[in-house]
């Protein structure tokens, strides 16, 4: 009776084990650490916002691999603000936040 119910509990530690294993190994995780939205893996080169860089009061944002400051323009978009999680820019029509990875 004793050796049943031991086999039994270890048969299900390890399903469970393989379960949480594979759930962790295949469901999408995202860096903690990082600010702003979801993090696309499938994002192309081109105008996309790819750093924002924040040092004292030094910011710095790199869209499609250029460095870009506070009122620096970026085609008929002019750079509004920079935070810690997404950067505004605006035109004479509308205002549009870009967040990590987002495509101008």
């Amino acid at each position: 009776m004793k050796n049943i119910s031991f086999l039994a509990k270890f048969i299900l530690c390890l399903f469970i084990l393989l379960v949480s294993a594979t759930t962790a190994y295949t469901s999408e995780t995202r860096n903690p650490f990082e600010y702003g939205k979801e993090v696309h893996k499938n994002v192309k080169a081109g105008n996309s916002l790819e750093v924002i860089l924040i040092s004292g009061v030094e910011k710095v944002a790199v869209i499609g691999g250029k460095e870009y400051y506070v009122g620096d323009r970026l085609g008929t978009y002019k750079v509004m603000t920079i935070n810690i999680d997404y950067v505004e820019i605006a035109s004479s029509e509308k205002t549009k936040r870009l967040y990590l990875n987002d495509q101008l």
